[in-house]
Order: C-alpha cells, then sequence, then structure tokens
C-alpha cells in the first residue's frame, strides 16, 4: 500500500491489516494457460511406426519428468504460468552427476536417475551471450548464497554447449570480492541445455530479459488495490 502524504503512522498500520487484494492478474493467466492444458496431452514414444510403452526413459521422463514426481505436463504449465507474467522464463535440462550414474538402466529407472527439467525465472538471470540470431551461447543465473562462517557467501551457475560450471564468492588479497571456480562438470552436449519460453516478441535480438506482457495490468492491479484500501 502507498500511504497518504499527511496520514498518520497508526492509521496507515490499520488500513494495512485490513487491506484485501483482488488477484485479477492471476485469472487472467490463467483463462490464457488452462485451456491448453484442461485434458492430459497425448504423448507416445514412437520407433519404427509402432508406440512403445514400456522400459523406455522417455515414458519415464514424461511420467515424472522434474525429478520430485511431477509429470511433464505440470512442469510445462508451471513453466508456461512464469513465462506469461515476466515475459521469458528458462526451463534447464540437468541430470545427475556422473558418479551416481548407474551401470544398468532398470536400476536408473527405479532410482530415478536420469534427466529431469526445472526452470529459472527471469530475476534469476545475471548475464548472458547471444549470436547474431538471438540464440544462447552461454547463460549465467544467481543462485542461492551459502551460510559461511556466520556470514552468507554469494552463488552463481554458468551454462554453455559443452560444460557446466559453480562459482562462489570471496575475497581477493586486498580484500575485495572475487567469483572463484568451486565446480567445473564437462556435459559435452554441444547445444545449451537451457532453453529460453518468450511469451512476448524481443525488441533487441540479443536481449533475452523482455518487457513483461502484463506489466500494465499490474500497475492496474496494484491502483485497484489502492483505491479499494481507500474506499
Amino acid at each position: 500500500l502507498v500511504p497518504h502524504p499527511s496520514e498518520q503512522q497508526m492509521f496507515f498500520q490499520r488500513r494495512q491489516s485490513l487491506a484485501f487484494y483482488k488477484n485479477y492478474i492471476q485469472s487472467i493467466v490463467k483463462a490464457m494457460i488452462e485451456p491448453v492444458f484442461n485434458k492430459d496431452i497425448n504423448r507416445e514414444v514412437m520407433i519404427n511406426g509402432e508406440a512403445v510403452a514400456d522400459g523406455m526413459f522417455v515414458n519415464e521422463f514424461i511420467n515424472n519428468a522434474s525429478g520430485d514426481g511431477r509429470g511433464l505436463q505440470a512442469v510445462v504449465e508451471s513453466c508456461l504460468d512464469t513465462a506469461r507474467l515476466h515475459g521469458v522464463t528458462f526451463l534447464i535440462i540437468d541430470n545427475e552427476t556422473a558418479e551416481v550414474q548407474p551401470l544398468i538402466k532398470q536400476d536408473a529407472i527405479d532410482k530415478r536417475l536420469f534427466p529431469y527439467i526445472y526452470n529459472r525465472v527471469a530475476q534469476d538471470v545475471n548475464s548472458w551471450e547471444c549470436d547474431k540470431l538471438g540464440r544462447l551461447v552461454w547463460i549465467k543465473f544467481n543462485d542461492d548464497p551459502v551460510k559461511v562462517d556466520d556470514k552468507f557467501r554469494k552463488r552463481w551457475s554458468r551454462w554453455d554447449a559443452m560444460s557446466y560450471d559453480e562459482y562462489e564468492e570471496a575475497k581477493d588479497n586486498a580484500g575485495k570480492p572475487i567469483e572463484v571456480l568451486i565446480r567445473h562438470v564437462e556435459h559435452n552436449l554441444g547445444k545449451i541445455p537451457v532453453l529460453p519460453i518468450f511469451t512476448t516478441e524481443r525488441k533487441k535480438i540479443k536481449n533475452i530479459l523482455v518487457d513483461p506482457p502484463l506489466y500494465d495490468l499490474a500497475k492496474v492491479n496494484h491502483a485497484i488495490f489502492n483505491k479499494d484500501s481507500e474506499i
């Protein structure tokens, strides 16, 4: 809430405790997304024109794409919700480390040790590089800080077409903050496993942080929130 210039703190706090938020944007986003996901989308694995139902990693992935039990449809719907709000979201295809990968396929299925996906939001993006066609070359995200010696240290993760890196904040000899590489993994995919999902057009092809398409509606919602409180 925005206090009036002459509003005393006591009255403003009381108004805060009584305020309620009419979330119009939620209904708008649901109207855009839910009709597509009202029914389960049929997905099949085809080999030589025949549908294969059992023993395939792809089938297991469709049923549990996130690694925490959510199917591919639920993960994609959640990503599109975020993309509608922010204009873009970033779908990451990750995998368990090589050290824990089993040698037997059934073990990998039983223990859920195969690729999974999750999304990172626009505010997580630290820096990036795109080629002349606007395709990601590499992208770096701000991760959750870690607590070391009762102090929080910043963390970052970086993806490119061949590797994944993790960085942590440290201090140089002069006491200035620097980034230190703490983990390097060669995934050797040949393609960056980060997929930007846009729901609005990029004004500059190399800029992946677009203007949120619902920002004007959010401002209207904010104005209604304050006006309802005043009334």
